[in-house]
């Protein structure tokens, strides 16, 4: 299971987490919604974790093209 989490702080972008039993939670700055540029680190940043955003779907950076 993945948590999506907005967190508005200037120069923030993302975090994610992985729990102990394997759900993720990802911290995401508002701009991720609609920013290409801020998608594209976000899903480097998840992808260096082992994680693609694209098979989770549940927030803006894995559904965006």
């Amino acid at each position: 299971m993945t948590t999506m989490v907005e967190f508005d702080r200037p120069g923030f972008e993302a975090h994610v987490l992985k729990k102990d039993d394997g759900d993720i939670v990802c911290i995401l700055a508002p701009a991720a919604a609609h920013d290409p540029a801020i998608q594209a680190r976000v899903r480097e940043l998840m992808h260096s974790q082992g994680i693609n955003c694209r098979t989770c779907r549940g927030c803006a950076v894995g559904t965006a093209e």
